[in-house]
Parts: structure tokens; sequence; C-alpha cells
């Protein structure tokens, strides 16, 4: 008999608290698998996004479902506590209430914050610099952010790089670099 278990917890710890039995543990631990969480890899959310979105579309019957990249940010800035499951069934949701063939995942950031927040910029320093990477996946974070309030708008007054303290050709320039298309953050007016 073989038994393939998961857990995401510290068994070891868990054995010296008196929560966990240590021969159990012995006897599950032959061959130990450690998997990287996928707030861990957000490289990755991208790839499985689509990967996902693919499978939805063909088991839903719903061809040319699309993620607008603006969309696709708001996937790579959630922080999927529960982990690649969580994104494939997000991603099948929205697959199934979608109307206009574009998903949307605005409430994935607004279910966060009732989350405890992750730790501020200034807390970061303190332990030490922040390396390039991410220092650079701070500031698209944060180029997103600035879109999202301006509805798109990207130079001029209560524009994008208004609010980031930045010139409009300095912005312009790292969203062309991130792939990023200001339009994808319009505000749709469609009620009025």
């Amino acid at each position: 008999m073989r038994v393939i278990a998961a857990t995401n917890r510290d068994l070891r710890e868990m054995i010296e608290a008196g929560g966990f039995r240590e021969d159990l543990y012995f006897r599950l631990n032959v061959f130990p698998v450690a998997s990287v969480p996928l707030r861990r890899r957000i490289e990755d959310v991208s790839l499985l996004a689509h990967h996902f979105l693919q499978r939805a579309c063909q088991k839903f019957n719903k061809p040319g479902v699309r993620i607008p990249p603006g969309q696709l940010d708001i996937l790579k800035r959630y922080a999927w506590p529960g982990n690649i499951r969580e994104l494939e069934n997000v991603i099948e949701r929205q697959v199934i209430v979608s109307q206009d063939r574009r998903l949307v995942f605005d409430d994935l950031l607004s279910a966060e914050s009732g989350r405890a927040a992750p730790a501020s910029l200034p807390a970061a320093t303190e332990r030490g610099p922040l390396p390039e990477q991410e220092l650079s996946r701070r500031q698209h974070d944060n180029a997103i952010t600035a879109l999202m309030q301006s509805a798109g708008k990207v130079s001029g007054a209560g524009g994008a790089a208004e609010l980031l303290g930045i010139k409009p050709t300095t912005l312009f320039s790292r969203l062309r670099k991130w792939g990023i298309e200001p339009a994808d953050y319009k505000v749709n007016d469609k009620a009025s």
C-alpha cells in the first residue's frame, strides 16, 4: 500500500509541540517533495492562468475568452493563499460567469484587503536593501495602481504619471517595457 500525503504545516515543529506523532511522521516521510508556494513564484501565474483558461474554455464550451493584461496584473498581485488550486478555481469561476469573453478579477483584491496587509516598503527596507527584482516588481505594481486610480490616463492632471511623481515619458517607457496597455484601465461607461 502507498500513501501520498500533503501538508502546508511544519511537521517537525508540530512533533516538538506535541501536535503530531513522531512515529507517523517517519512512516510518511519516505520521499518528501517540497513545493514552493505560488505567492513566491509570481512569474508562473501568467503561464498557469492561460493554461487553466484554455482548459476551462474547453470544459464549458466558451471559446475566445481572454484575460486582459490589466486583469492578469491583478492575478500577479494577489497573494494566492489557496495556491495553484485557488488560481484554477478563480479562472474557472470567471469563465462560467463571463458575459463579454473578458475575465475580470477585481474582486480578488477587495477580498484580500480583509486580510492582513503585506509589509510596507519602509518596513522592508529596515531589513536591508531590496533586491532589484523586488524593486522592479513594486514599481510595476505601483504603476498598475496609479493606472487604476487614473482610469488609464497616463499624462496630464490626475494622470498616473502625476500620481507617481514621474515624467509621463518615463512612465510610457516603463509601460511599454512591461507590455502594459493603459487603455485596458479605462473606465467602461456602458451604464450611462
